[in-house]
């Protein structure tokens, strides 16, 4: 939970939280933030939280009822081996949409920055 108040460096603060107060009001990034655990708003060290892995687990569920190989390992049909498999395939997935999702997030947000170069998005994620 610390990780939350940890700001990332380089953000102007008050900006930021204009800028989530106005979006706030039209209710569709407050929306959002809160989902993340409120962590976007405060632009902080673990403002993705789980979102990256409950979007792989989701990706994942869909792609069991449409795939049968994913089937039989989900549903436990290959034993424990099989079911640990297809839960490190979410695990490695839920990194991959961290790293992007982190990415859009950076992106989204480099008008607030201080010292925005042009390696600065690659270095927040």
């Amino acid at each position: 939970r610390v990780g939350f108040y940890i700001p990332l460096y380089g953000f102007d603060a008050d900006a930021t939280a204009e800028y989530f107060s106005r979006q706030a009001a039209s209710g569709n990034l407050g929306f959002v933030d809160q989902l993340f655990g409120g962590g976007l708003g405060r632009i902080s060290l673990f403002a993705l939280g789980i979102g990256p892995y409950i979007t792989s687990s989701i990706v994942f569920q869909i792609l069991s009822t449409v795939t049968p190989a994913l089937k039989s390992l989900a549903q436990g049909e290959e034993g424990e081996a099989g079911r640990d498999t297809y839960k490190n395939y979410i695990k490695q997935t839920s990194v991959a949409f961290a790293l992007l999702q982190g990415f859009g997030q950076s992106t989204s947000l480099a008008p607030y920055v201080f010292d925005n170069g042009p390696l600065w998005s690659l270095e927040v994620t």
